[in-house]
Formats: structure tokens, sequence, C-alpha cells
């Protein structure tokens, strides 16, 4: 998931990451590991905005709020068409980020990866849209999923 994100990231032309994820994802370097590997730079979250962003995830967790305009308000600090946002939280990819902000999410890296390695074709672009909690108490997830003709289609996990 790692790697395949960061080679992603290469294919698109850019040289500069930022990673948003947990604190432990954070400190243990892993992405920076693949990072220089792959000869990319990366951009360091201030602490604060690590804190922020912990807080968000378990805000998500603990409320189910999606909302995600302090996320988006990090995002604007970091990310640019020189640098990439790494979204590398499986909270974080709940959140409404608009297109224009330069991020990629390392989920959406996997899903499309494992589809190709299992021998199939990635038929359409699929975007997220309108997620949200249909249950607190099982946390089922109601989302709909935009195709890249712009068909909508229901879906709950």
């Amino acid at each position: 998931m790692i790697e395949e994100t960061i080679l992603e990231v290469k294919k698109r032309g850019i040289e500069k990451i930022a990673v948003f994820g947990t604190l432990g994802t954070l400190n243990s370097k892993v992405y920076e590991k693949y990072a220089n590997h792959h000869g990319l730079l990366v951009k360091e979250v201030s602490p604060e905005d690590k804190q922020a962003v912990m807080d968000i995830i378990y805000n998500i967790k603990e409320t189910n709020n999606l909302d995600g305009s302090r996320f988006v308000d990090i995002l604007k600090r970091y990310c640019n068409p020189q640098t990439i946002g790494i979204i590398a939280c499986t909270e974080l990819s709940l959140l409404d980020i608009p297109e224009d902000i330069n991020t990629i999410d390392a989920l959406n890296v996997l899903v499309k990866r494992s589809i190709e390695l299992s021998g199939a074709k990635v038929k359409v672009s699929l975007t997220f849209y309108q997620p949200h909690i249909v249950s607190k108490q099982s946390k089922a997830i109601s989302f709909s999923l935009k195709t890249c003709d712009g068909v909508y289609y229901p879906c709950i996990i």
C-alpha cells in the first residue's frame, strides 16, 4: 500500500509529499522511508498540525462527525502543485476533500492496485460522494460512488 502510493506519486511527476495520518503512522516514518528510496522529498507537518489531525481522526471515531473543514484548512497549508498530501488513514478517507487540493488517498491506491493485480481491469474512476454514518452502533457507513461519467451508485459498508 505504502510503496504503491509512492509509485503513484512518482507517476504523476510530483517530487514532494506531506503525510497525514495517525501519530503512529507518522512516527514510524514508513512513508518517508519509501519516499527517500524512490527519490521523493518529504515536507514535514508541524507538531501542532499532526496533533490537530489526530484530534480530527478521533473525533470521527467518537462522534461520526464527517465535517472535514478543519482538515481541509490543514491540507491547504501543505498541498500545492509541487507537494501532494498523502491521506494515510481510513478515517480521513471518509472526509470530503475538494478536488483542487493536491492529495492522494492511500486506500484508493490500494483498491485500484489490488484490482489490477487480480488480473482485472479498473473499469471506471470512482470518487466517494457524501459519506455518512448510518448507525453508530453498527458503524455502518453509507456513501455513493461517482463514476467518471457522473453516475452515482449508493453503497453501504
